[in-house]
């Protein structure tokens, strides 16, 4: 299985296991990440979404090319894609927040999916970066949104919304790049922090 996923005590994970490609997304694991997506979104137990990938290199390095069945670059993105890429970049329908924890690269689409999330937890060694032009493509994100225009603001919003879901006036809910160690600790008192609340506001925001 390319993803894995696992509920327990009020926390969906969700991990992308393709460590050999650097996590990159092939067509059959962008279809298990929506059935995924929208399996949370019936489970109403799940308080919080833990979103990462296996291995210690990259969180996701966005589209695969060799697993993309020879489709041009056009042709790929002109794909039915729900809620974006990975199924999370532009999910709409998920009432409950999601955690990123990047350790490693976040290029291309996965640059996008943590732009999709409401809190990022990263590692001191983490990059980001929306790399499609390097291989002549243009980002999913842009294309169906103007999303350059847009990644300053979701990166700011991410950024509130983590004050906003931990009740936090004194920057501990503020997204920020910590150790590794730091990231261990610090995701999962997130995490408890987020479902002690009511799932209820959780849910509405």
């Amino acid at each position: 299985m390319s993803v894995l996923f696992s509920v327990e005590n009020h926390v969906a994970r969700v991990t992308i296991d393709r460590p050999d490609v650097l996590n990159a997304v092939d067509l059959a694991t962008q279809a298990e990440l929506i059935r995924i997506w929208e399996a949370i979104e019936k489970n109403r137990d799940v308080r919080v979404v833990v979103l990462t990938g296996a291995g210690e290199r990259a969180f996701c390095t966005g589209a695969d090319m060799k697993g993309s069945s020879g489709m041009s670059g056009l042709e790929y993105w002109a794909a039915p894609r729900p809620g974006g890429f990975g199924g999370i970049a532009l999910r709409e329908t998920l009432n409950v927040p999601v955690i990123a924890r990047v350790n490693g690269h976040a290029l291309g689409g996965g640059m996008e999916m943590v732009l999709g999330c409401d809190i990022v937890v990263a590692a001191e060694h983490a990059q980001f970066g929306l790399t499609e032009p390097r291989v002549g493509r243009i980002p999913f994100f842009a294309w169906r949104r103007s999303g350059h225009r847009r990644t300053p603001q979701t990166a700011a919003g991410t950024t509130r919304c983590a004050r906003a879901l931990c009740g936090s006036h004194d920057g501990g809910g503020v997204t920020r790049t910590i150790s590794r160690v730091g990231a261990i600790r610090d995701r999962g008192a997130r995490r408890r922090r987020l479902c002690k609340e009511s799932s209820r506001p959780l849910r509405i925001s």
